[in-house]
């Protein structure tokens, strides 16, 4: 129904529309035909190759007022073969990851950090990355 409140020339309501990729395939269906028409603007974020992830994960921190590397070359490969470069993936590992280190009082994550996470399960989306369609 929002999307039948246009009048005239004045856009009365703009959403913006922000999902997982089953949201696109949501849309795509042929009951979502007349809102898929009224999409200006569509992109899907792929999966990111090794460089990317090894330029992304520093950049990410940088950012954030890191001023020194925290992730080893090592645990950033790790990182990339786990996540099969998702973003989301890779964000949520090196989150997990960043708090290990933070935790176990060291101030540079390597793979032996980013292998604890993995053991101990925390990680809940080590197995979606395996079965992801994004790469």
């Amino acid at each position: 129904m929002f999307i039948n409140i246009n009048s005239g020339k004045d856009e009365v309501l703009q959403l913006v529309l922000i999902g997982q990729p089953e949201l696109r395939d949501l849309v795509s269906q042929p009951n979502m035909r007349q809102f898929a028409q009224r999409v200006a603007a569509s992109y899907h974020l792929t999966a990111m190759d090794l460089k990317t992830v090894r330029g992304y994960i520093p950049h990410r921190l940088q950012v954030a007022g890191a001023q020194k590397r925290i992730f080893t070359g090592p645990a950033i490969d790790l990182i990339h073969q786990v996540t099969r470069g998702v973003p989301r993936l890779v964000n949520q590992l090196c989150d997990l990851a960043l708090v290990y280190a933070f935790t176990r009082g060291k101030r540079t994550v390597t793979p032996t950090t980013v292998q604890q996470v993995l053991d101990d399960g925390v990680f809940f989306s080590a197995n979606a990355a395996r079965y992801t369609s994004e790469t």
